[in-house]
């Protein structure tokens, strides 16, 4: 578990979504012919001058307007992302450029899959709480990705997220601590010379997903001395539902949790209560997520911090809350 030496809060918060969508029944109807369900309704999708670094200027502006924060006084942008539109050219560069930081300015990208904008988040966490920086943004982003016909097709979605990291005293939620666990489980990954990710379907379930859940979370709770009763709400990772066979989305959280199908709400509350005792009242589905889709990036995702956003706008009723990462 890593605790900051000095106390660490969000201090604004923003998210920017494309505007276009396309329907999950159109890709069937071209690749399959439109025989079988669909997993979620549609998918959002950038526009033709939309990619990873236009989505995040616009959440960091989001993020910066209700922080009341100016551009200057950052001392570090990052961003994470799986669908940098440069191999070697940073994105966090333009987009520190574009929002009007000084040149005085830690930039640099972030790569983890669904982890990227997480890895940011705690980076700036470190920042500030060493007292090395004032501020810092840390971004998670992205295009939606998939194969022509492949499952991914129908669920990566295209968004962003932005949280702005500063001292406690100027936060609307503290961050009291954070665990990272991390395995080599195959299961997405994209080569470097290779258009679209795949995944390993067969290591999604258990090795990853509730694997990482479980051990990442029973650690931190125990070094917390906390159990998960004591936690008023909880937002779960939200992988690509199709990969584990159910939901449209996955997380658990009393401002409208979404899990939306029974058999996937079920296990991830047999998880829950595997770790200890959680009042079941505290979840109810949210059919939004029926039709919403993931970005990867690790900061809504960018759903489960579109989660965590959603708690920071009930902040005042929310109590304790508790984000639970699945790192693969």
């Amino acid at each position: 578990m890593m605790r900051p030496n000095q106390p660490v809060g969000i201090a604004g918060y923003g998210v920017y979504i494309p505007r276009y969508r396309i329907a999950a029944r159109e890709i069937a109807r071209v690749w399959a012919g439109g025989q079988g369900g669909v997993p979620v309704e549609a998918k959002s999708v950038p526009g033709p001058d939309e990619d990873t670094i236009t989505m995040s200027i616009e959440a960091a502006r989001n993020a910066l307007a209700r922080a009341n924060l100016s551009a200057d006084r950052l001392s570090a942008v990052w961003v994470g992302s799986e669908s940098h539109p440069y191999s070697v050219k940073p994105s966090g560069t333009i987009v520190a450029e574009a929002l009007g930081t000084t040149h005085w300015v830690s930039a640099a990208d972030w790569e983890f899959a669904c982890k990227a904008g997480s890895e940011a988040l705690t980076a700036g966490m470190g920042m500030v709480g060493s007292g090395m920086a004032e501020y810092v943004l840390a971004i998670g982003a992205d295009t939606a990705q998939g194969r022509p016909g492949d499952a991914l097709e129908y669920t990566a979605a295209a968004g962003a997220a932005a949280l702005v990291v500063g001292p406690a005293a100027d936060a609307l939620a503290l961050m009291e601590a954070t665990c990272s666990y991390v395995s080599d489980t195959p299961d997405f990954f994209r080569r470097a010379d290779r258009a679209y990710p795949v995944h390993g379907g067969r290591f999604t379930g258990e090795p990853a997903y509730f694997g990482q859940i479980r051990h990442s979370t029973t650690h931190l709770l125990e070094q917390l001395g906390t159990k998960p009763a004591d936690y008023t709400y909880a937002v779960f990772h939200q992988p690509r539902q199709h990969l584990l066979g159910g939901s449209a989305a996955w997380p658990l959280r009393g401002a409208g949790c979404r899990p939306t199908g029974r058999h996937d709400l079920r296990r991830i509350l047999r998880l829950w209560r595997r770790l200890g005792r959680l009042c079941p009242a505290r979840h109810r589905p949210d059919r939004r997520a029926a039709r919403e889709c993931p970005t990867h990036s690790g900061l809504p995702g960018t759903r489960n911090f579109r989660g965590l956003r959603d708690l920071c706008e009930v902040a005042r009723q929310a109590g304790n809350k508790l984000m639970l990462r699945s790192t693969f």
